[in-house]
């Protein structure tokens, strides 16, 4: 018994730790491998470029799925149907967003956090794609 709850303790703490796992290569290493976006669907990237607070890490939604962390110095990216989603995230201010993936077409959300005396925000905003490779260029892969 003792050590099937060991076992189940472990397999529940890989869990947790793969669902942050991040690749020791950056944004600009990797853009030539990453996949074209599917014909008939449309890519959100979401960066995080600031490297503080690296323990603030909170979930990022869209339509209510959550689809990775906003973990610091880290981008991953989702591809979805054309269509208006909402992005969402759980922070004391609840900020949430609209965009609309169109097909064949990237967005980019950059998240930020902002520190408040008693919690901290979650900043999202669309940024254009000039501004947002440049930010992202030493940005790790989130897997």
């Amino acid at each position: 018994m003792q050590f099937f709850k060991r076992c189940v303790c472990l397999v529940v703490a890989l869990l947790v730790t793969s669902a942050c796992a991040t690749t020791d290569s950056t944004y600009l290493q990797i853009v030539e491998s990453i996949p074209p976006v599917p014909e008939s669907q449309g890519r959100v990237f979401f960066y995080r470029a600031s490297r503080e607070p690296k323990k603030i890490r909170p979930e990022i939604r869209v339509s209510g799925q959550v689809v990775g962390r906003a973990v610091p110095n880290c981008f991953f990216y989702v591809d979805r149907r054309p269509g208006s989603y909402s992005v969402t995230s759980k922070s004391d201010a609840g900020q949430s967003m609209s965009i609309n993936v169109r097909r064949a077409g990237v967005i980019y959300v950059r998240v930020d956090v902002k520190l408040t005396q008693v919690s901290w925000d979650l900043l999202l905003a669309i940024v254009p794609e000039k501004v947002a490779l440049e930010e992202m260029k030493n940005t790790h892969y989130q897997l």
